[in-house]
């Protein structure tokens, strides 16, 4: 390997290394900053234990000169002297730990600075592309109707059946009728946030008509809460829900607003949607289990200016 390899490898190094130390930079910074108001208290308890010996040379300092027959200018300036030693000790003392614990604070100040920085980042980007999909979706409605904008959705192609139809005498014929076939995967035409009530949820039972009930109240519970609060993360209802909260639920939920056209106004668990067979099934007490999808407004912290 020649001089100019290692030079370029060295420089790769670097950096890479440079990149994941600004990637990580806020649990660094955090990390630091914990270590050193540790190491604060630590050197703050030292330089306690070694304070009353520098009070006690204080101490005799001012009595000796006290002792004296006659208190003059002198020993006014030699009192000034004492106290000024003094100070100096204490900052001695305590000016290491006092130093460590400013830049402990600055350092997981910094970290909480980055992450906000960042947070508002992909806030910004998460409306940005919301913002697109809806336009999207408002551009296909209005060009080729609901229909269209939910077979693209759903992934639903249409297809010819032939069907027996009876007649008014009794006697049948074959008719062709058009369908809706939704795509077989479990998620097709779900959004990003859906997610399934099963048996591994902490709320299932084993019982349709309760999983039902229970989703149902907690639909119910959520509107309210948005009417009185103004606005619900979607964490929140994930929480309720029996599900794990995402990064994403942090972000995204739901504002009320009835001035502003543009949102729902309220919250839906997607069991009124009639496309997935499923969900249908689910309602009508068929299954005990069933996909949840929310109709989140978006970026709440955006939404909320």
């Amino acid at each position: 390997m020649n001089k100019n390899d290692i030079l370029s490898s060295a420089s790769s190094l670097v950096k890479k290394t440079g990149f994941k130390i600004k990637k990580h930079s806020p649990e660094i910074c955090q990390a630091v900053g914990i270590v050193g108001m540790v190491g604060t208290v630590i050197l703050a308890c030292k330089a306690t234990l070694k304070l009353p010996t520098k009070t006690k040379i204080l101490t005799e300092n001012l009595e000796r000169i006290k002792r004296d027959e006659e208190y003059t200018v002198n020993n006014r300036r030699a009192v000034a002297q004492c106290y000024g030693w003094y100070a100096l000790e204490l900052v001695k003392l305590y000016g290491p730990c006092a130093a460590l614990g400013v830049t402990s604070i600055a350092s997981m100040s910094a970290a909480t600075q980055i992450l906000r920085n960042r947070n508002a980042s992909l806030a910004a980007a998460y409306a940005s592309v919301d913002a697109g999909f809806k336009a999207y979706r408002k551009n296909v409605v209005s060009r080729f109707g609901e229909e269209v904008d939910k077979q693209l959705k759903f992934s639903a192609t249409e297809e010819t059946v032939k069907e027996k139809e009876e007649l008014e005498d009794g006697t049948t014929k074959t008719v062709k009728k058009k369908i809706n076939v939704i795509d077989s995967k479990e998620f097709a035409g779900c959004s990003p946030y859906a997610k399934i009530f099963d048996q591994t949820n902490p709320y299932y039972q084993e019982d349709a008509e309760y999983n039902l009930f229970f989703i149902r109240q907690i639909e119910k519970y959520v509107n309210d809460k948005l009417r009185t609060d103004k606005f619900v993360y979607l964490n929140d209802v994930y929480k309720l829900l029996g599900f794990q909260p995402t990064k994403a639920g942090q972000i995204v939920g739901w504002v009320y607003d009835p001035d502003n056209p543009n949102g729902d106004n309220y919250i839906d668990f997607g069991l009124n949607d009639t496309w997935h067979q499923k969900t249908c099934d689910f309602v009508n007490g068929y299954e005990r289990a069933v996909i949840l999808d929310f109709n989140v407004d978006g970026n709440i912290l955006e939404l909320m200016e």
